[in-house]
């Protein structure tokens, strides 16, 4: 999450300020000036789509969020992957892939959908955490305790919610590998977030 600050003294809490070897997640906008300048840098211009191409991505994002809710999967899943391939470039269709996956259950299709949409956006936590749930789904314990501990490197500090989803999977995925006293490391960070785990 990135915080635009464009008024006030005070942050909310969850934004802070970038310092020398600490990073920030608030950028100052207060001024027009500002602004333009870091919309400009963040957010690029980029050559979209033609208007026909974006109606039918719209299209099939549409009709796969409809076929997973009325409990077909695979319908759900091959519009997303016809949205991928249509934008190949977009994070869409990879994140309706994953969105898919879960919804069926399919711990597999979720990782294979994860990796993909991780060479897209290889910095997305939320990317990382289903990549490394999904691989210990699968007993590839490895795999997720590698996707795992790049989520917790790249966390702020503070154990969330998913922070304690990735402590505790991670501590499974160790304690298959034999690395108990890690394992068990982990598996009280997650208690501490959320004691009744």
């Amino acid at each position: 999450i990135l915080g635009f600050f464009r008024n006030g003294r005070l942050l909310p809490r969850g934004f802070r300020w970038p310092e020398d070897g600490k990073p920030g997640n608030t950028v100052d906008v207060s001024t027009p000036d500002r602004l333009a300048l870091v919309l400009d840098d963040v957010f690029p211009r980029v050559e979209g789509p033609d208007e026909a191409t974006a109606l039918r991505a719209r299209s099939l994002l549409g009709q796969s969020h409809a076929h997973v809710l009325q409990g077909n999967f695979q319908d759900g899943y091959d519009c997303a992957a016809q949205l991928t391939a249509l934008l190949p470039g977009v994070i869409d269709g990879p994140a309706q892939q994953i969105r898919v996956a879960l919804a069926a259950g399919s711990a597999q299709v979720a990782l294979e959908s994860a990796e993909a949409a991780l060479t897209l956006a290889p910095r997305a936590q939320e990317l990382l955490l289903v990549a490394g749930t999904s691989a210990g789904d699968t007993g590839d314990h490895l795999r997720a305790a590698r996707y795992l501990s790049l989520y917790l490197e790249r966390s702020d500090g503070r154990t969330s919610a998913e922070d304690a989803i990735a402590h505790q999977a991670l501590g499974s995925a160790l304690d298959e590998l034999g690395q108990v006293d890690a394992a068990v490391a982990h598996v009280e960070l997650a208690r501490r977030v959320n004691p009744r785990n």
